[in-house]
C-alpha cells in the first residue's frame, strides 16, 4: 500500500486492543497522540527555561532535540525487533514501557529540579555537578531541607508515575514501533528504503554528530551540563589546583608581638538583619552590648567578592577574587605558619565536599574539625568541638570558625524557630525565619566568646566576624544565594573585636579580601604574595572592591561622590551600571546617556585594577 513518499508492506493498522468498542479505540488513539505531545511541550518548556533567546542558541537546542529523537528511534528499533513473547512471557511491551517511562521520568526529575532552583534562586541547576560530584549535589539539596531519603522517595514516585503513564498503551506502542520500522521510504518509483534502515542511519548520523560537533556546543546542551556556569562555585583552575601538591614552605620567621588571631565566618549572613547595623532590630543583643561597650567596631558597607561559599571563603583566606585566584594562592594560614602559628579550623557543617576546598586552606593546620557527611549542619557541634580543643600556645594560635546557623536547613534551636518550613512560602515568612537564625548566630557567638575567655584567648585576641556571602530574602522574587553578584547576595557584615584598641580609619567601601592583610598587619607580619586587599588599619588606597562570578566580572566603586556597581557579562560583554543610592538594596540602573558614558571608562579601569584582567568581551 502506498502513501505518498511512504510504502506500507501491508494494510494493517495499529491495534488499539479495544475490540469493536469505538469509544475505547478513540480514547487509546487520543492517548497515543497525547504522549508525544506531552514530551514535545515539556522539551520546548525546558529549552525556554534554560535559554530565553532561542535564536542565539539554536545549535544547542537542535542538539537537545537530536538527543531525544535518537533515544526514541533507538527504542523503536529495539522494540520492533523483540519477540512479543518469550517462553510465555511478554517481552516487547514491558521493555517499551520500561525504556520510555524511565527516560521520561529522568527528564521530568530534571525539569522539576530546574524549575525549583530557577523559581527560588534564579538559577538553573547544573547536571555536571550531579554527575561528577554527587556528594556535593546532595549537600546543596540538603541546604534547602531535601535529604537523601526524601530524594530517593521522590525519584521512586516519579518513576512509578511515568511507568503508569505508558502502561495503558504498552501493546499499542509496540505495534506502532513495528509499523514505523516496516514502512518503506520511497526514493523513486522503483526504489524504497526500509524504515528500519533509515532509523539505523539516523543513529549512525547522531553518533557522527557526537564526534564532529564542536565541544562548546555540547557543553551548552541542556542535558549535557545543564547551565554550566550557574553553580560554578569557584574558578575551575582554583578547584583543580587543590589536587596539586603545595610548593616549598618559605623560611620560618619570628614576630616581636604575636597574639591570638580569630576569624569567625558566618555562612549566608547579611548585615541589614543584624541589630548592630539596624538599631530597630533586636536580633543581635550580644553583639550590640559589645558595640555599646566600645569593644566591637562595626564597619560597612562591606561586600563579598562572589555569591558562593567556596569563592567567598577563599577570598577571605587568600585576599584574592575570581579573576585573580590563579592556582593554589598563598593563604592567611600559609603566611601565619611561617611565623610558627598553629592553625585550627573548626566548622559548623562540612567543607570537604566543596570541590576539595579544604585542601586549599593552607599549611600549619593542627586541628581540623567538621561534621560527617549527611549530618544536619549544627553549630552546637562547633561549640563542643571548640571546647574540646587545646591551645598550648595561645599567642601563636590562629582559629578559623565557620558558623552555619544563618544558612538554610541548618539546625535551629527550638527557642529560635519561627516555622519548620525551609522553602519560603512568602518573603515575609522567610525574613522572619531568617531573623530567628540571625538571633541564633548571636547566641552562638556569645557562647564562642565565653569559650575563648575560658581558654585564655580572648583577652588579647584580634577577632574579625564576617560572612562568606550574603543571602536573598525575596528581592525580585529570589531567595538563597549563588549566581550573579546582586547586592543582597554579596552584602556582608564586617565586625572587629580588638582589645588592644587598634585604629581602624573609616572607608567608603570594605571587602572580604581586606581581612587577611588585617590579621598580618596586627602582628606586623609580611603579607602573602599577590594579596590584593588592604589592611583595615590603614586608610583605603583605592575606593573600589572586586566582584566576580562564573557569569560576570565587575566592581563596586565610590566615584563622583556616590557608590556604583559595574558588571560585565563574560559571554556577551553586556555592561550594567547601577547607582547604589540607598533608596533600594539593589540600587537603580544608570540609563544610557551622558552620565553613563562618563562613568563607564573609570569603572572599567577600576575593575581592571581590583579584579584583574578578564578574558573575552570584558577585557576592555
Amino acid at each position: 500500500m502506498q502513501r505518498g513518499w511512504f510504502v506500507r508492506e501491508n494494510a494493517s493498522h495499529v491495534d488499539t486492543g479495544a475490540g469493536d468498542n469505538p469509544l475505547v479505540r478513540g480514547w487509546r488513539k487520543a492517548y497515543l497522540l497525547f504522549l508525544p505531545a506531552l514530551l514535545a511541550v515539556q522539551t520546548l518548556a525546558r529549552i525556554l527555561l534554560h535559554r530565553p533567546s532561542f535564536r542565539e542558541t539554536w545549535v544547542s537546542s537542535a542538539l537537545h532535540f537530536a538527543i531525544i529523537l535518537a533515544y526514541l528511534v533507538f527504542v523503536a528499533l529495539l522494540v520492533s525487533r523483540l519477540p512479543r513473547r518469550w517462553r510465555g512471557w511478554h517481552i516487547a511491551a514491558p521493555v517499551a514501557v520500561l525504556l520510555l517511562g524511565t527516560a521520561h521520568a529522568v527528564m521530568t526529575a530534571f525539569d522539576i529540579t530546574q524549575f525549583v532552583t530557577q523559581y527560588y534562586a534564579g538559577l538553573t541547576a547544573p547536571v555536571w555537578l550531579i554527575v561528577t560530584d554527587p556528594e556535593l549535589a546532595l549537600s546543596l539539596l540538603e541546604s534547602v531541607d531535601i535529604g537523601a531519603a526524601s530524594l530517593v522517595v521522590a525519584l521512586i514516585v516519579i518513576l512509578a508515575l511515568h511507568l503508569l503513564l505508558y502502561a495503558p498503551v504498552a501493546r499499542q506502542l509496540v505495534e506502532l514501533a513495528r509499523e514505523a520500522m516496516s514502512l518503506r521510504i520511497r526514493l523513486s518509483a522503483e526504489a524504497a528504503v526500509p524504515g528500519a534502515w533509515m532509523a539505523a542511519g539516523y543513529l549512525v548520523l547522531f553518533l557522527a554528530l557526537v564526534v564532529m560537533v564542536p565541544r562548546k556546543y555540547w557543553n551548552s546542551e541542556i542535558f549535557h551540563q545543564g547551565a554550566p556556569g550557574e553553580f560554578r562555585m569557584a574558578p575551575l583552575s582554583l578547584i583543580l589546583s587543590a589536587a596539586e601538591p603545595p610548593g616549598p614552605a618559605p623560611a620560618p620567621r619570628t614576630l616581636a608581638k604575636p597574639r591570638p588571631l580569630i576569624l569567625i565566618v558566618v555562612d549566608a549572613l547579611r548585615p541589614d538583619r543584624m541589630g548592630v547595623y539596624d538599631l530597630s532590630l533586636k536580633t543581635t543583643p550580644f553583639l550590640a552590648r559589645l558595640q555599646q561597650d566600645g569593644a566591637l567596631k562595626v564597619l560597612g558597607p562591606a561586600y563579598a567578592t562572589c555569591t558562593f561559599s567556596a569563592c567567598g571563603i577563599m577570598s577571605i583566606l587568600a585576599s584574592q577574587s575570581w579573576d585573580t585566584f590563579g592556582k593554589r594562592p598563598p593563604t592567611l594560614l600559609d603566611a601565619l605558619a611561617r611565623y610558627s602559628y598553629r592553625n585550627y579550623v573548626i566548622l559548623g557543617g562540612r567543607h570537604s565536599n566543596f570541590g576539595r576546598l579544604t585542601q586549599l586552606y593552607g599549611r600549619g593546620i593542627v586541628r581540623f574539625s567538621e561534621q560527617p557527611a549527611g549530618a544536619t549542619p549544627n553549630d552546637d557541634q562547633l561549640v563542643e568541638a571548640l571546647k574540646a580543643t587545646d591551645f598550648p600556645d595561645p599567642t601563636h594560635s590562629f582559629l578559623y570558625l565557620h558558623v552555619i546557623s544563618a544558612h538554610a536547613a541548618s539546625f535551629v534551636r527550638p527557642r529560635f524557630r519561627v516555622s519548620s518550613a525551609t522553602l519560603p512560602s512568602s518573603a515575609t515568612a522567610f525574613v522572619r525565619q531568617y531573623d530567628g537564625r540571625v538571633a541564633q548566630v548571636d547566641q552562638v557567638l556569645s557562647e564562642i566568646f565565653a569559650v575563648l575567655r575560658d581558654k585564655g584567648l580572648l583577652a588579647d585576641a584580634l577577632i574579625v566576624i564576617t560572612a562568606d556571602h550574603g543571602e536573598r530574602l525575596g528581592e525580585k522574587g529570589l531567595y538563597f544565594h549563588g549566581g550573579r553578584p546582586d547586592v543582597a547576595a554579596t552584602s556582608i557584615p564586617l565586625l572587629v573585636y580588638d582589645p588592644r584598641g587598634g585604629v581602624y580609619p573609616g572607608a567608603p567601601l570594605y571587602s572580604q579580601i581586606d581581612i587577611a592583610p588585617t590579621f598580618l598587619r596586627a602582628v606586623n607580619g609580611e603579607f602573602g604574595a599577590g594579596w590584593h586587599g588592604q589592611p583595615l588599619q590603614a586608610p583605603a588606597a583605592i575606593a573600589a572592591i572586586p566582584l566576580g562570578t562564573a557569569e560576570t566580572t565587575g566592581t563596586i566603586a565610590f566615584l563622583q561622590g556616590g557608590r556604583f556597581k559595574y558588571l560585565c557579562e563574560r559571554e556577551s560583554g553586556d555592561e550594567q551600571v547601577l547607582r547604589l543610592d540607598g533608596r533600594s538594596l539593589e540600587g537603580s540602573p544608570v540609563p544610557p546617556g551622558p552620565e553613563r558614558r562618563a562613568l563607564l571608562p573609570p569603572l572599567r579601569a577600576l575593575r581592571r585594577t581590583v579584579s584583574g584582567p578578564a578574558e573575552g568581551p570584558c577585557r576592555r
